[in-house]
């Protein structure tokens, strides 16, 4: 085992496991321009390879050993700074494991490493398969590019109107809430879209809160594709 002062940089990592503290691991030389908060990583805790987000970087440790770092796996963070320390008063106020609310944050992105992802070598895995390699890979039919844009789509008399009352509130700073009801697929979400963009057109940010985890996925693609870096 590695000793730790053979290193200059250490990763605080939330792994998936009903403890509330973070496990520390060595960012080996190779990985120290990668390594950045909110990232994924892959580590070894006792015989298995788990996946885990990192929390914290830092050059001090006091442990006598420490394991290293085996890849990282996202190019950019999937959490950000501010959602970290979110997600870590979360886990303190509700006294909760870190790592189980991580994982709750990022859906199924924790835990251990499949069969597949065990047998990848140390370079395969520390690079991030591109989507344009995977949805290229898929055959015709499946994929059809980005959507029209924000134009492509024509509101509904029922939706113009329930814009306008929205958008004349966000103008006026009335901060009375606001209750759009419709039935499935009666087009709520394309009104929030619509509504998002007006108040970032303003100069302003929009808040958006998903009554249920399992809709993040679906949800955060649509404002990814809308609103790219922006969302």
């Amino acid at each position: 085992m590695p000793e730790a002062k053979k290193y200059s940089l250490y990763a605080e990592v939330a792994l998936s496991l009903g403890v509330r503290k973070c496990f520390t691991y060595a960012v080996p030389n190779d990985l120290l321009q990668e390594a950045k908060v909110g990232k994924r990583v892959i580590v070894q805790l006792r015989s298995r390879q788990r996946v885990g987000v990192i929390m914290h970087l830092t050059s001090h440790c006091s442990l006598k050993s420490v394991k290293e770092v085996i890849s990282i796996i996202d190019q950019l963070p999937i959490l950000s700074r501010e959602m970290l320390r979110l997600l870590e008063w979360v886990a303190s106020y509700y006294v909760a494991p870190l790592g189980t609310v991580v994982q709750a944050a990022v859906l199924h992105g924790l835990g251990d490493v499949g069969a597949h992802d065990a047998k990848a070598s140390k370079r395969q895995t520390r690079r991030t398969r591109r989507p344009m390699d995977i949805v290229s890979s898929l055959p015709a039919g499946l994929w059809s590019g980005p959507n029209g844009g924000e134009g492509a789509l024509e509101l509904s008399p029922g939706q113009r109107d329930a814009l306008k009352k929205i958008t004349e509130a966000i103008d006026s700073r009335d901060t009375k809430p606001i209750l759009l009801h419709g039935v499935t697929g009666s087009g709520k979400t394309e009104v929030f879209l619509r509504a998002t963009e007006h108040v970032l057109q303003c100069g302003k940010r929009a808040l958006i809160l998903v009554p249920e985890i399992s809709l993040t996925p679906a949800l955060l693609a649509l404002f990814s594709r809308r609103f790219g870096d922006k969302a």
